[in-house]
């Protein structure tokens, strides 16, 4: 378990060690818990390895964070538009999980869209055997100081309030709504926990929504793809290299059903359409500036078309 970031994972190894019970001992830069705030574990990377530069890490953080969020943008954008009327100040808090190599590069591993806000932890207990058989017929409860046979382990624990999650959590969502009652207020946001991540300067971001954009215009998951809608806004594009009308129509049966899927049960929109889109003006960029690389052709295809 020495690579995994889950802690619902984690916490079942027997190696487990459970944070201080102290400010002090939580941000202790010779703790060897198995949950640290990241101040301390940069502390100790840097008095064991003199080649780890602190600010070159959070700067290659960051740069991960804002083109991730720039591929993100069409699904919230999309999102914002089925499900927010007018204008309406929105946060939202990811999880990103990254590993560093011998060279101390990041690297993403995974972005949690609903990263665990719980500050409660598991401690394995001894229970006696009458006691074990009455928890068992009891309802399974997560009562602090009582023992307790719920999914967190498979033994028999108790859950108390663990330090390290109740400080590093309370700055993040803390400082997020700071955040946004700033941006309300019309200020410029700031916050003294937080790393400033400009995703406009991403030029992905800025490619992403015009493709978003087009892809509005062009009707939208309902109609974005019919031959008609493809005749229509691509049809600008016919005549150049070998992209004929013929090719919308057939583009148009291949992409009728969507390559993504979305496991989310709340949305009812199909967000990730905006991705086939997106694959589909690829093939159509390609046949209409054959060598082009695909970002290029696609480029090309928008200006064409008038995005």
């Amino acid at each position: 378990m020495g690579h995994l970031t889950n802690y619902s994972l984690n916490k079942r190894s027997d190696k487990f060690e459970h944070a201080g019970e102290t400010i002090e001992e939580v941000f202790d830069p010779s703790s060897t818990a198995s949950k640290r705030p990241l101040t301390s574990v940069l502390e100790q990377m840097e008095s064991q390895f003199a080649d780890f530069d602190r600010h070159a890490f959070y700067g290659s953080v960051v740069a991960i964070v804002q083109s991730s969020i720039a591929v993100m943008a069409p699904i919230l954008y999309s999102y914002h538009r089925v499900h927010v009327e007018g204008e309406m100040p929105c946060v939202q808090l990811l999880g990103f999980d990254v590993i560093l190599d011998e060279k101390f590069v990041p690297h993403l591993l995974e972005i949690n869209n609903s990263p665990s806000l719980c500050i409660d932890e598991a401690f394995p207990t001894e229970a006696d055997p009458l006691d074990a058989a009455a928890t068992s017929c009891r309802p399974r409860t997560r009562e602090k100081g009582k023992v307790c046979r719920c999914m967190d382990m498979t033994q028999p624990h108790f859950h108390q309030t663990a330090l390290v999650d109740l400080v590093v959590k309370k700055i993040a969502v803390a400082g997020a709504f700071r955040l946004l009652q700033q941006a309300g207020e019309g200020g410029e946001p700031h916050e003294d926990s937080y790393l400033p991540a400009c995703v406009a300067d991403e030029d992905l971001y800025d490619f992403l929504r015009r493709v978003d954009e087009f892809f509005c215009r062009c009707g939208g998951s309902q109609k974005a793809f019919t031959s008609s809608a493809l005749r229509r806004n691509l049809g600008a594009a016919c005549g150049h290299g070998q992209l004929q009308k013929l090719d919308l129509d057939t583009l148009s049966q291949k992409y009728r059903f969507g390559q993504f899927v979305s496991h989310d049960l709340v949305a009812k929109h199909d967000a990730l359409r905006v991705f086939d889109f997106l694959d589909l003006l690829r093939v159509v960029g390609e046949k209409a500036f054959p060598g082009e690389a695909p970002r290029t052709a696609v480029d090309q295809l928008l200006q064409v078309v008038g995005m």
